[in-house]
């Protein structure tokens, strides 16, 4: 996942490396990356989802001020996916796409 997610950060010893064991050890692996599957369209939700998407559909818009993060080498969440996420909210809200940063943006950009 770390090389498809963010590809131009290498892997450090004490990084991301032994993080997959916890993966591979739980049903954290198996349950995060059929959430992926799910959202790109490659798998059907998991039966008993139905009722709390709908209840989370419900809730009224964000209206607090929000500021989001994207990287723009990111390989999981696509940079063309994050438009319209402003529809979402109602307060102030301002979207940030961060150069040369992938998936996981605390280890690719730890400083500002």
């Amino acid at each position: 996942m770390w090389e498809s997610w963010s590809a131009a950060f290498a892997i450090h010893r004490h990084g991301v490396r032994g993080k997959g064991a916890i993966l591979d050890q739980s049903r954290l692996g198996r349950i995060t990356l059929h959430s992926y599957r799910v959202r790109w369209g490659n798998a059907a939700p998991a039966p008993g989802w139905a009722q709390l998407d709908a209840k989370l559909a419900a809730f009224p818009p964000i209206d607090v001020p929000a500021v989001q993060l994207f990287g723009r080498d990111d390989g999981a969440v696509l940079a063309e996916s994050t438009k319209g996420q402003e529809s979402f909210f109602v307060g102030p809200y301002r979207g940030e796409m961060l150069p040369d940063t992938g998936h996981f943006i605390p280890a690719n950009a730890p400083t500002p």
